[in-house]
C-alpha cells in the first residue's frame, strides 16, 4: 500500500499526517484556516471561487486511489462544485486528475490531464440526476507511452460495481513520471463543504483492475 488515511484524528489548519503516506502538505498556505480534520473526515470549507489542495508526496507513478467524498449543502441554481482527487503531481503543477463536477441535479465525472501544454478531458459521463452523496470513487493510472486512465463513482453504501464507468488513453511528456497523490475542491458556492474519508492508495501492478478493492 502507498498511502491510507481514514481521518481518525482531530486537527486544524490542515490535514496533519495520514496512517500511511507521510503528512499532508496543503497549497495554497494561506488557505489553512479552510482545511480541517473532524468526525472522522478531512473537511474544506470553501468559500465562492475559493480552491485548495492537500497532497501526500508520495511519488508513486501507477496507481489505483479509491476515497469516499461529499459536499454540503445541495447545489443552488447556476453554481458548481469540483471535488477531485489527483495523481503523479509534478513540480511544475502537471498531474491527472478526477473531478467530480457537481451542479444543481447534474453532475459530470471527468478524467482530466493538467500540463505546460494546457488542460485537456481525457474521458467523461453526465449523470442527469445528479450524484447521491456520499460516494465513492475508484481511479486508476498505469504506464507511460499510451497512459491507460480508469474512473468508476458509485454511492457509498453500496458495493463497488465491477465495470469501469469511463477509461481513456493520454500521451503526455509532461504527466509520464511520478508524483504526489492528493485531494483538492473549487465552489463557485459560498459555504460549501468538501468531505474525504476512507482514503486508500495502491500500486496499479498489486491489484487487477476488476478486483474490488
Amino acid at each position: 500500500m502507498v498511502a491510507a488515511d481514514a481521518f481518525s484524528r482531530t486537527v486544524a489548519n490542515g490535514f496533519g499526517g495520514a496512517d500511511i503516506g507521510g503528512p499532508w502538505v496543503c497549497d495554497p498556505s494561506s488557505g489553512l484556516s479552510m482545511v480541517s480534520v473532524a468526525t472522522s473526515v478531512g473537511q474544506l470549507f470553501l468559500g465562492a471561487d475559493s480552491y485548495v489542495q492537500c497532497a501526500l508526496e508520495v511519488d508513486v507513478r501507477d496507481v489505483d486511489l479509491t476515497v469516499t467524498i461529499n459536499v454540503e449543502p445541495a447545489m443552488a441554481a447556476n453554481t458548481t462544485t469540483h471535488p477531485l482527487v489527483f495523481v503523479r503531481q509534478g513540480a511544475s503543477g502537471s498531474q491527472y486528475e478526477l473531478e467530480l463536477v457537481v451542479g444543481e441535479n447534474q453532475g459530470e465525472l471527468r478524467i482530466e490531464r493538467q500540463a505546460s501544454g494546457g488542460s485537456a478531458v481525457v474521458a467523461m459521463a453526465s449523470f442527469g440526476g445528479g450524484f447521491q452523496f456520499p460516494l465513492a470513487i475508484r481511479f486508476r493510472v498505469e504506464a507511460t507511452d499510451d497512459t491507460h486512465l480508469m474512473a468508476k463513482a458509485w454511492p457509498a453504501v453500496q458495493p463497488e460495481p465491477e465495470s469501469w464507468l469511463i477509461e481513456g488513453y493520454d500521451d503526455d511528456d509532461d504527466t509520464e513520471a511520478a508524483g504526489a497523490i492528493g485531494v483538492a475542491g473549487f465552489t463557485e458556492l459560498d459555504g460549501t463543504t468538501i468531505t474525504f474519508d476512507d482514503l486508500r492508495v495502491f500500486h496499479a501492478g498489486m491489484v487487477s483492475p476488476d478486483q474490488p478493492l
